[in-house]
């Protein structure tokens, strides 16, 4: 990115979803995944010492702000209060509330990988669909955090990554309110306060 002059990485993680539930085994395990954010992190806060002017992005696993912030708070422990409030308003997962996805055929998703609709813009105008007359999904997309199951349902940053991907757990378990099946956090790191 530096030696081209590239301003912002965007890096995903897989979605259980389409071609990425057709090569699961191409996933990468909770261990090498701590390990490739940790770098991404190491990366990040390199760039920023340095004054390089490179944004770096994950996506698709929001509990990656969870590892950044356990790193930036050891770094920068005198900013704890104000990355915590920031990660909070930030708010995680955001399917259903800030993000929507509207394929070819005008059905509206709550993100581009959701297995449900929720509407059809060429059948309906979008406001009743997104705002007007939200289905039961959307209106349980938008509490937050989000009412989940498994280790998420206790979790102590269920309010900064909330509950992850909804897509994921679908694919996986067969039911969107489980836990997301990539979570690389510990259920001892899950327990207790922020």
């Amino acid at each position: 990115a530096q030696r081209h002059h590239i301003p912002k990485i965007y890096i995903s993680h897989l979605v259980y979803s389409g071609r990425g539930l057709e090569n699961l085994e191409m996933d990468l395990s909770k261990e090498q995944r701590i390990k490739a954010v940790n770098y991404i992190i190491d990366k990040a806060f390199e760039y920023y010492e340095n004054g390089t002017d490179i944004e770096i992005v994950t996506g698709n696993m929001e509990m990656d702000a969870i590892l950044f912030y356990d790193r930036f708070v050891l770094k920068y422990p005198q900013y704890t209060e104000q990355m915590k409030q920031r990660l909070v308003e930030w708010g995680g997962n955001a399917a259903g509330r800030k993000l929507l996805n509207i394929d070819s055929e005008g059905y509206v998703k709550p993100d581009p990988f959701f297995p449900v609709n929720v509407g059809n813009i060429l059948n309906q105008d979008f406001s009743d669909i997104w705002t007007k007359e939200p289905t039961a999904l959307l209106k349980q997309l938008r509490v937050h955090p989000r009412v989940l199951e498994g280790k998420c349902k206790n979790c102590r940053y269920l309010n900064i990554c909330n509950g992850g991907s909804r897509s994921r757990a679908y694919a996986i378990y067969g039911d969107m309110w489980a836990e997301d099946p990539s979570c690389y956090l510990s259920e001892d790191k899950t327990r207790g306060e922020v």
